[in-house]
This record gives C-alpha cells, sequence and structure tokens, in this order.
C-alpha cells in the first residue's frame, strides 16, 4: 500500500487508540506530517482521559503534540454541528473552530 506514488492513504473504522499508531506510521514512512482529515462524533484531543494519556479519548491529541500531522480538520456530528480543527502541534486546543 504504501509502495506507489502518490501516497493516499485511507483509514476506515477501528478503535480510536489506532489512530495514534496509524498516522504516526505513515507520516514517518512519508517523512514527514500529513494532512488529516478526521471524522468522528468527537474529536479526541484531550490531554488525558481518566488519567490514561495514551486514551482512545487522547489520540489526537498525541498525533499534533508529535507533529506527524501538517493539518487536521476534523467534522463531527455529536451536537449536530460541524467542529473544525486546523493546527499546528503547538496549542492545539487554543485553536478549536466551532462552526454551525
Amino acid at each position: 500500500m504504501l509502495c506507489q506514488e502518490p501516497l493516499r492513504p485511507l483509514v476506515i473504522g477501528g478503535d480510536h487508540s489506532i489512530s495514534y499508531p496509524v498516522v504516526r506510521a505513515v507520516s514517518e514512512k512519508l517523512g514527514g506530517p500529513v494532512d488529516i482529515l478526521h471524522l468522528d462524533a468527537h474529536p479526541d484531543i484531550y490531554d488525558r482521559f481518566e488519567g490514561n494519556y495514551y486514551s482512545h479519548a487522547s489520540s489526537f491529541a498525541r498525533i499534533m503534540e508529535g507533529g506527524y500531522a501538517r493539518r487536521l480538520l476534523q467534522v463531527g456530528s455529536l451536537f449536530c454541528c460541524i467542529y473544525i480543527t486546523i493546527s499546528g502541534k503547538d496549542s492545539l486546543l487554543r485553536r478549536n473552530k466551532t462552526v454551525f
């Protein structure tokens, strides 16, 4: 899958805990940060959830902190709105935007 140009991996489904290792592996294979479109009910950007730094609710916080994503666009439906996060690895939480 990651051998032919252009490389555009698509990952669908799976538990939230797979997001961090998958994005990290793709970013490392490609030699730099990637652009991500994340479709989910919630953003998974908690610093920690129930004390767990690598919780299912923290995967995108770890991705951004690690510099594995150049841009992160998150579209969710939990509260009947669209939330969009576009950020670099610094200050992810401060740049969240909610669009109705």
